[in-house]
């Protein structure tokens, strides 16, 4: 279906360029992920690029950790290869998860800042 999409959209639309098979296929990833919770895009999902987005729609299944994502490109200036190691060592599940005693032995804003180091 997507394929014969692509081809309708293509002779309709002849000047437009973004209709190919794979960005169809990239529209029908993105939408259930970020559109089944929301009833707009998420803010930081509308700043990224989309060649940035791809990775995350491919390869994270979760709105939390595509979110995460999103931001930490925005928050970190990541590009498209950081982000997709820090996809692939799932940066996501592991950040701030060491065990530690900061919260106890600093200061609020110190502990925030060690743990997120």
């Amino acid at each position: 279906m997507i394929e014969q999409m692509a081809v309708h959209l293509k002779q309709e639309f002849p000047e437009m360029t973004r209709f190919s098979r794979r960005n169809l296929y990239a529209i029908r990833q993105w939408y259930p992920l970020y559109c089944s919770a929301h009833e707009c895009v998420p803010q930081p999902v509308a700043h990224i690029p989309r060649v940035q987005d791809r990775p995350i729609i491919s390869k994270v299944k979760d709105l939390h950790g595509a979110l995460f994502y999103s931001v930490e490109i925005l928050n970190q200036g990541w590009g498209r290869d950081v982000l997709g190691i820090q996809i692939g060592s799932t940066l996501y599940g592991r950040k701030g998860k060491a065990v530690n005693n900061f919260a106890e032995t600093l200061s609020s804003d110190q502990s925030k800042m060690a743990i997120e180091t």
